[in-house]
């Protein structure tokens, strides 16, 4: 985050996110429209995305846009003129890595392998150690710090994590649905046979 921390910023204006689920796998896409809100040209511009997840496209038009990975560092290939706009749709796939947006536990606080070790006292069963998010057949959380999704604005901030900045965009959700399980998010709701979508 250090790295690239000068960077400028772009504006996301709106995020429409389509996802499905097989087994722990995650498999989405983005439609984004991002504006430069600089009065100066950005030669390209950075996105976040969970480093498990992987980028299979990444268009502008149909017409493939070129990007490098540095992590959850996303470096897209695309000069912005000041004050313009554009609609970007990023197809990804892969698991969850929720490590990474909590930098302030360390390796001791963040051990899964606890998690797989059930101590027994008093005939009762305790699991000790931490998970931030779940991606299985039977239940999925995932909260925005996971960076499931891709976004313009950084999870932490190195300098200050007090100081921790927001995309303040208009959000739509479309799940697809899964025989015996309930989705829920935030927004209006609305059920099509396959996909329940959240605006």
């Amino acid at each position: 985050y250090r790295k690239y921390s000068s960077s400028p910023v772009v504006k996301m204006l709106s995020n429409d996110i389509a996802c499905r689920q097989v087994k722990d796998s995650l498999y989405g896409s983005s439609r984004m429209e991002i504006r430069n809100p600089t009065d100066q040209r950005i030669a390209d511009f950075i996105l976040y995305l969970n480093p498990f997840l992987s980028i299979t496209s990444c268009k502008e038009k149909e017409i493939a846009v070129g990007f490098t990975r540095e992590k959850q560092i996303v470096i897209v290939k695309r000069a912005l003129a000041p004050g313009e706009s554009l609609f970007l749709e990023i197809d990804y796939a892969g698991k969850i890595d929720d490590a990474f947006c909590y930098l302030e536990l360390g390796d001791t606080e963040y051990d899964h392998r606890e998690l797989d070790t059930p101590v027994e006292k008093l005939g009762v069963c305790f699991r000790y150690g931490n998970l931030y998010s779940y991606l299985s057949d039977r239940f999925t959380l995932l909260y925005p710090e996971c960076q499931w999704y891709p976004a313009a604005v950084a999870p932490e901030n190195p300098g200050n994590s007090l100081d921790r900045q927001f995309d303040y965009a208009r959000y739509s959700l479309s799940v697809e649905k899964r025989e015996g399980l309930l989705i829920v998010s935030q927004g209006k709701r609305e059920e099509e046979e396959k996909r329940s979508i959240f605006r």
